[in-house]
């Protein structure tokens, strides 16, 4: 992961019981914040972690899977039928999100809002029935999501002819190869940041990261 994520920051959630440890990761592939975080949270829990998968197929299997194996329960992230089990319990859900806009990445900026948006919302909804949201707003950290830029298989960050943003060239083709970021946080520091925010029961935002205390004031 040798890129960052860029400065304005991103966003995720973890959902977490605090007497059960039964705990689903997701977005977990090697190398990535989600690896470590299942490191990170370590023995004795039981941890189920899976790459990203968006289909309806791969949802619907991981959630069967996780059925079977922890009788319908589930201590830490996603499948909110699995962590309303009684209002006795305690769960935590932790989702990512986004501390502000970034030029010339609209389309980012707005996905990240919205999951900022629906965690917030969740945040209220979910409590009456003993599960907390942690809304983690991440900042500059390793990333692979500039290794296809100027590959064979990617795309090279440049402007048409005749675009009235011409002059920006520069800086766009920087920002798209993960040049601008230059304040990385190490994923262990971040993975284990966010476990213990987890573990202490932490509600609402919490942000970790390069760059990330600026930007909370700044926001």
């Amino acid at each position: 992961m040798p890129s960052q994520t860029n400065p304005s920051l991103s966003s995720t959630s973890i959902c977490a019981r605090r007497h059960e440890n039964e705990l689903l990761l997701r977005g977990a592939s090697l190398g990535g914040l989600g690896f470590e975080l299942v490191k990170a949270f370590e023995a004795p829990a039981k941890i189920f972690a899976s790459s990203v998968g968006t289909d309806i197929e791969s949802v619907a299997s991981c959630l069967k899977h996780v059925q079977k194996r922890t009788g319908d329960q589930l201590g830490v992230l996603a499948f909110a039928p699995l962590l309303v089990v009684g209002p006795e319990r305690h769960r935590q859900h932790l989702l990512a999100g986004r501390g502000g806009p970034d030029g010339w990445q609209g389309a980012c900026n707005s996905s990240k809002a919205a999951k900022t948006s629906i965690s917030e919302t969740l945040c209220i909804e979910l409590e009456p029935v003993g599960v907390r949201v942690l809304t983690a707003i991440v900042g500059e950290m390793p990333t692979r999501i500039y290794s296809h830029v100027d590959s064979e298989d990617g795309f090279s960050p440049s402007l048409p002819d005749g675009s009235r943003y011409k002059l920006t060239e520069n800086f766009v083709q920087a920002q798209g190869r993960g040049q601008l970021q230059l304040n990385n946080e190490d994923y262990r520091i971040m993975a284990q940041n966010l476990v213990n925010d987890t573990l202490r029961g932490k509600r609402g935002k919490t942000w970790h990261g390069g760059v990330a205390g600026y930007a909370s004031v700044a926001t």
